[in-house]
């Protein structure tokens, strides 16, 4: 028998191909090839991906559902759906469910950058108060207010120093140069790289 598997290599999908391919079967795998290297030799694989402006027209047609959107690992790029999509790359499937629900509650598509500016100031929001980080003191307190209230990720301290160290590339770039907050004096020197969060935290 012919057979088609959208994906094949997923934990449960991979035993499945594995089955079909020791029965003998004529069996397919669309997928984006990331993952198969462990298949059977007799099965057969079809290399596809999308661009963001397909994947998005595929979720708002409802073509890709909002639980695929948010976890599936088909459409993602490792095991869990963990992939960054939109303005601010929101890769946990809280916040792409919450997106997908905001965009849907909008009546706008999931791309639509308005809609996730507005969605990421509402989420933001939700999780400090937006006057928090209009009221911090600098630059580096918004920054890690903004990590320690909305991203509440697992980063090292380095991770922090990073964000910091581009939010004020940022903020100098585009902000209102006559606003002044303290910078470490390997920053000020240029020496971006050198800067740890030590130097941040000790301005």
């Amino acid at each position: 028998m012919k057979i088609l598997f959208i994906g094949g290599t997923g934990t449960i999908s991979m035993a499945i191909t594995r089955l079909l391919a020791k029965q003998g079967h004529e069996l397919y795998l669309l997928n984006r090839g990331n993952r198969n290297e462990h298949l059977p030799e007799n099965v057969r694989t079809i290399i596809a991906d999308i661009s963001d402006e397909d994947f998005t027209a595929l979720v708002d047609s409802g073509y890709i559902s909002r639980d695929e959107f948010a976890r599936s690992e088909t459409y993602g790029l490792y095991s869990g759906g963990m992939y960054g999509y939109g303005l601010a790359q929101w890769t946990w499937y809280t916040y792409k469910e919450d997106l997908y629900d905001f965009a849907r509650d909008r009546g706008a598509s999931i791309g639509d950058l308005e809609m996730q500016l507005d969605f990421l100031l509402y989420s933001a929001g939700q999780k400090a108060k937006l006057a928090d980080y209009k009221n911090a003191s600098d630059v580096v307190a918004a920054t890690v207010l903004f990590h320690n209230a909305y991203e509440n990720s697992n980063s090292t301290a380095a991770m922090i120093s990073d964000r910091v160290r581009r939010a004020l590339d940022v903020f100098t770039r585009y902000g209102d140069a006559s606003v002044t907050f303290p910078r470490p004096e390997k920053y000020a020197a240029g020496r971006f790289r050198d800067v740890t969060a030590a130097d941040w935290f000790a301005s």
